[in-house]
């Protein structure tokens, strides 16, 4: 296949992607409505449909978000930053002016990513 075919048929199911990604989380959000989802703890619930054979597994999430400015302003007892996971992050733009970092490199390993495609669609003259 020559790479103009593949570009194409990757554009093809990318937008196909793209739909089904959509259509499938407006069909989860209408059924865990319909299952009161909003009235749920958080958890599993299950919901049993003998006539159907089907078991329907819904799993109520919680998303927790720290606000970095406000823990920077505050001050927790021993117990509440117990509570809080401090990870260790890159800070790429110092980190590639910095001329001697083979320190640092111990603690790096480096890896590919999987790489993104855009395409534009334009004319060529």
């Amino acid at each position: 296949m020559q790479i103009e075919a593949k570009i194409e048929e990757y554009r093809k199911l990318k937008i196909h992607l793209s739909e089904v990604k959509a259509a499938e989380m407006i069909a989860r959000l209408e059924i865990a409505q319909d299952l009161g989802v909003d009235s749920l703890k958080a958890g599993t619930s299950n919901f049993d449909y003998p006539s159907e054979g089907i078991r329907l597994k819904l799993i109520k999430k919680l998303n927790y978000k720290l606000d970095k400015e406000t823990l920077e302003m505050i001050d927790l007892s021993d117990d509440e930053a117990a509570c809080i996971k401090w990870t260790p992050e890159l800070k790429l733009t110092p980190y590639r002016k910095v001329e001697d970092t083979v320190t640092l490199d111990q603690a790096i390993s480096v890896t590919d990513a999987t790489p993104s495609i855009e395409i534009e669609l334009r004319e060529f003259s």
